[in-house]
């Protein structure tokens, strides 16, 4: 619209427009009978009135307002912007914050390293941010998102009250203060969806909270790194929040010992992960959450936890990391977990279930190999369907077991205290050695372990006098 066309609207809206900014009065130029009007006055008097005009549009959505901002010439050129209500802005320079966008926002950089976003203070300006959403559409990309002046304790990009933030190509750098509680991206009530993201620096990379949800791809092979830099989770999920991991890298705090590992990524308090991608240092479910492990790769450690429920599916792998000394672990615990039809079979240092919990593995045939070193149960029980499960050692107390057309092969020790087995449907157990409260009875009370006519128990157990 030009000015013209501006001017002309000015009778329809000079009403509202000095009712809704009669606090900056003294903006306007009021001119006295007999007095001459000086022509920039008159202008400026318009301009006033066109700003206004603009900033009631773009509230209202009417139109975009686009806008190129040079903050290598005036550093506080984008946020003036933003400010104004400009909703389509491309920009270059090192470009001071914080953000408030109240519109759908589109902010595009000249690159990473030539253009960015920074945190900001001074004596007008003493907000721990750098970009804020609330109730609103930001997409950010091609730029770097970073601390700034802002060194402890700030969220550098945040999402609150049904807003979403994109971000697209894009570096987020926090203060890497290790001794503060920092997040690079917070959502309470908000979303984020990241595409070739890099985040770094900050103490928590991610934080999802009170029915938040993130999506995490990347489009360009290793162009998305999500990592923190002290030992806690680098993405945490809690509150009825939501996780959907498509790609990218996951950095958690490996140990050589997979039980010390900080899981890189941690869910609970009724969340749930679902991931078809990517490459995870370690996942935690905890406390009535849920997993749903369609594809992608865990490295190291599960852990599903207080009445929690993983499922295992297809594409899933877990592998092991450089740093561990061991294959990977999977502990459950008053949870449930479930293996279903794994493409890469399972292949375990230790596989362990305490307090009530369930592990059902299902394969495609019992030619399915999934092998652990110690299969250790704890008043839980394991259920084998088309599945062969090989292991050096095997303990089962107060619990229980169930083979259907699979095999049970324990090269070592088999333990067994207070609990029961069944097989059946062609259905195998046999261990090198065998120790439990019946070990010593003779006749033996085979009846710990039933079996139907197609089934065969085949333990190695010690020999009766």
């Amino acid at each position: 619209m030009d000015r013209t066309l501006k001017i002309m609207k000015i009778p329809m809206l000079v009403l509202a427009c000095c009712a809704a900014t009669a606090a900056n009065a003294a903006d306007i130029v009021e001119f006295t009978a007999g007095t001459a009007a000086k022509a920039e006055e008159v202008n400026s008097n318009f301009d006033f009135v066109i700003d206004k005009i603009d900033s009631l549009n773009a509230v209202s959505g009417s139109r975009d307002r686009e806008g190129v901002a040079d903050c290598a010439a005036d550093a506080n050129a984008l946020r003036d912007m933003v400010d104004k209500g400009v909703n389509k802005i491309s920009f270059s320079g090192d470009c001071n914050g914080p953000l408030f966008p109240t519109v759908w926002t589109r902010l595009t950089g000249i690159g990473k390293d030539t253009s960015s976003i920074s945190g900001f203070k001074d004596a007008d300006n003493t907000y721990d941010t750098v970009v804020w959403n609330r109730s609103s559409f930001v997409e950010i990309q091609d730029t770097t998102i970073k601390a700034g002046m802002l060194n402890t304790d700030t969220v550098l990009v945040g999402s609150e009250y049904g807003s979403e933030v994109r971000l697209k190509n894009v570096d987020v750098i926090g203060p890497n203060n290790p001794t503060d509680n920092s997040n690079c991206l917070f959502a309470r009530q908000g979303s984020f969806r990241l595409t070739d993201v890099k985040i770094s620096a900050c103490n928590e990379a991610i934080g999802l909270t009170y029915s938040s949800f993130a999506e995490i791809r990347e489009d360009t092979q290793g162009a998305t790194v999500i990592e923190n830099n002290r030992d806690w989770w680098t993405v945490s999920v809690s509150h009825g929040s939501s996780l959907r991991v498509k790609g990218g890298t996951f950095k958690g705090n490996l140990k050589t010992d997979p039980d010390d590992t900080d899981e890189a990524i941690g869910v609970q308090y009724n969340s749930t992960i679902r991931m078809e991608g990517g490459k995870v240092e370690g996942l935690g479910i905890k406390r009535n959450s849920s997993a749903q492990l369609k594809g992608g790769e865990v490295i190291d450690i599960l852990r599903v936890q207080k009445r929690s429920y993983a499922s295992l599916e297809k594409a899933f792998v877990m592998s092991k990391s450089g740093t561990a000394g061991v294959d990977p672990i999977i502990k459950v615990y008053s949870s449930e977990l479930d293996t279903n039809k794994l493409a890469t079979q399972l292949d375990l240092s230790k596989l362990k279930a305490r307090s009530g919990s369930k592990i059902s593995i299902e394969g495609t045939s019992i030619a399915n190999s999934m092998t652990v070193d110690d299969l250790n149960l704890r008043q839980a029980s394991l259920s084998l369907y088309n599945q062969t499960v090989t292991s050096l050692a095997a303990q089962v107390s107060s619990g229980d077991f169930e083979l259907e057309n699979s095999e049970l092969n324990i090269s070592g020790v088999f333990v067994m205290w207070g609990s029961n087995g069944w097989l059946g449907d062609g259905s195998t157990i046999r261990s090198g050695s065998y120790e439990g409260d019946d070990a010593n009875e003779c006749p033996r009370n085979i009846y710990r372990i039933g079996h139907d006519d197609t089934s065969s128990n085949l333990i190695t157990y010690p020999v009766c006098p």
